[in-house]
């Protein structure tokens, strides 16, 4: 038996099926699970150090607005889906799923026409185009929140709430560990920033120009992605490119998380109760994502651009110094997803796999 997981672009759609892959595997040892992934440094790197198989495949991006790039990727889009048939008749999955990448769309279309099992996962709020191309046809879609599945539930019949996956590895993270690796002193509240895999410039500007205030009280945990760069340099600010084993140990140590409103991010410190401040992408979904975690009042929301960095420093610290509020984010943040999506999703894939 053989699940396919097709993600790519970010690490965005791929931590979700990574961790209902490993849900599997922790199931039914005798089930394959393989995935399709980009060309992205970050996603090998996850793949690889999770024990999967891959192959790597890189599809034309699906824009929503008018751009010359459209005519070139529509030709490459054409030609993935002839890619993803000759790659699954070689493979022969039994089930087919996606979580929002535009390699998910060839790969759907592909399957469909060979009469194989599909599913769909929608993280965000909004639900995207690369989903929107593909789910009319799948066995099954699920999503992560209430208001998506009211959306979803006109476009398909096999529609469920399910939350959004999260690693068990991320529930182990160990605070003692972290602050030997980032030399961190046990006297400081820690604040961990996550600027994504591919960087966050708008966030990474804001922590650049507030450092002078926020050093004064606390410890920086700066993630700032492989497309970005940092020169600052202080004992209490530890700036790393990206984060792999060490992400559950940074988590653990964290008085306080600013993040971009990436749902994969958002589920695992919904799991972890980490009081959270979100600074979304302006102009994306991620935005939809952060109006609503803010309306759940399960974290605090800045908008990017028209938050100055006295702003955001003002922000950290008076969270840092409020107690409960940071109780008060962490109570309601800890509502915000089901922590056994993961094991859900992996049982109705292998049900599908089943029935193929």
């Amino acid at each position: 038996m053989r699940l396919l997981f097709v993600a790519g672009g970010t690490a965005g759609p791929l931590t979700p099926l990574l961790a209902v892959a490993e849900e599997v595997r922790r199931m039914d040892g005798s089930v394959d699970c393989q995935f399709v992934i980009d060309h992205g440094q970050s996603e090998k790197t996850l793949v690889e150090t999770a024990g999967f198989g891959y192959s790597m495949h890189s599809s034309g991006k699906l824009r929503r607005y008018l751009s010359m790039w459209n005519v070139l990727d529509a030709f490459r889009l054409l030609f993935s889906f002839f890619s993803a048939l000759r790659h699954l008749r070689i493979l022969q999955p039994d089930v087919v799923v996606t979580a929002g990448s535009y390699n998910g769309v060839p790969y759907l279309w592909a399957a469909k026409t060979l009469g194989i099992h599909t599913a769909v996962h929608q993280q965000d709020v909004q639900l995207g185009l690369a989903n929107r191309l593909v789910l009319r046809g799948a066995n099954y879609t699920s999503v992560a929140f209430s208001p998506t599945l009211q959306i979803v539930s006109k476009l398909t019949k096999n529609a469920a709430k399910t939350g959004n996956p999260v690693r068990a590895s991320i529930l182990h993270g160990d605070a003692e560990r972290a602050r030997q690796v980032f030399q961190l002193s046990p006297n400081l509240p820690v604040l961990l920033v996550l600027g994504g895999s591919s960087g966050a410039r708008g966030l990474n500007t804001l922590v650049a120009h507030s450092l002078e205030q926020l050093l004064d009280c606390c410890q920086i945990i700066h993630v700032f992605g492989k497309n970005a760069t940092t020169t600052a340099t202080h004992h209490q600010y530890h700036p790393v490119l990206f984060l792999t084993d060490e992400l559950p140990d940074a988590l653990a140590v964290a008085t306080i998380v600013v993040t971009r409103a990436g749902v994969g991010t958002l589920s695992e410190l919904s799991v972890l109760a980490k009081p959270t401040i979100i600074v979304p992408m302006p102009d994306t979904h991620q935005e939809a994502n952060a109006r609503y975690v803010a309306s759940k009042q399960a974290a605090i929301a800045l908008d990017q651009r028209f938050t100055q960095p006295q702003q955001f420093a003002d922000a950290v610290l008076d969270l840092l110094n409020n107690s409960k509020h940071r109780a008060e984010l962490q109570e309601h943040i800890r509502l915000l997803n089901d922590p056994s999506a993961a094991a859900t999703l992996a049982r109705q894939y292998l049900y599908l796999a089943h029935k193929a």
